[in-house]
């Protein structure tokens, strides 16, 4: 199924700044949300709106950006747009 983002829901920002702070070595980056991919983790039927997906190595490629080591990403935590699920990847 194919998922069409909700019209004026910010996209994927491919080119962030970076970050004038630098993070201690060993340091986790505490909260994030990663959506998608729709096809593969279907959103909620119920959703308010749906968001643009993100893969996992956009996000560990933004985890390097920033400079973290780690993500922490709580499944109980999950957004209302998606779906449950049984776990998706191990946040490294």
């Amino acid at each position: 199924m194919e998922f069409q983002k909700t019209p004026g829901w910010l996209d994927w920002y491919s080119n962030p700044s970076t970050p004038a702070f630098k993070p201690p070595a060993g340091a986790v980056d505490a909260h994030c949300h990663v959506f998608g991919p729709g096809a593969e983790f279907p959103y909620a039927p119920e959703r308010k709106y749906t968001p643009c997906d993100a893969s996992k190595q956009q996000l560990y490629a933004l985890r390097d950006h920033l400079g973290f080591a780690r993500l922490s990403a709580p499944w109980s935590c999950r957004p209302p747009a998606t779906a449950p699920t049984t776990g998706r990847w191990s946040m490294h």
